[in-house]
């Protein structure tokens, strides 16, 4: 029997927290949402994870510098933010990050598919070349 995918989500916005929370939930995934990169660091050392959702601009240190304590685990990392700046995407592509998603940009419809699309990549898994993707970097 497969396991179901686990996420770390860390977002502060309780709003948008529990959103995703529930929507990855709804959909079948395991998801442990944290408010704050402490948290999340404390739960990365403690158990497995598929997936890890980051907010940019968290309230105690940025997306970048969280990404920067994880170095082996940025392939894993989908940056989730509302910033569409080149110079911003281009430093956390070079730390080797899986994706990153514009909130603004995504129903919860399409949310979710860019969420499975990131999970194929992690899986090993092709997207389908016929699906135009709907996560940038």
């Amino acid at each position: 029997m497969h396991r179901p995918h686990s996420i770390l989500l860390i977002e502060d916005d309780h709003l948008l927290g529990r959103l995703y929370s529930h929507l990855l939930q709804e959909s079948g995934y395991q998801v442990r949402w944290v408010t704050s990169a402490r948290t999340a660091l404390k739960a990365l050392a403690g158990e497995d994870t598929d997936l890890i959702l980051l907010d940019v601009m968290l309230p105690e240190m940025s997306g970048v510098e969280f990404i920067e304590r994880i170095p082996g685990r940025a392939s894993q990392t989908v940056m989730l933010t509302n910033l569409d700046h080149a110079r911003l995407k281009e430093e956390l592509r070079s730390k080797g990050i899986l994706g990153y998603i514009i909130k603004s940009d995504h129903t919860p419809d399409s949310f979710l598919g860019a969420i499975a699309e990131m999970i194929a990549k992690t899986d090993g898994q092709l997207v389908r070349p016929n699906r135009q993707s709907s996560v940038s970097l």
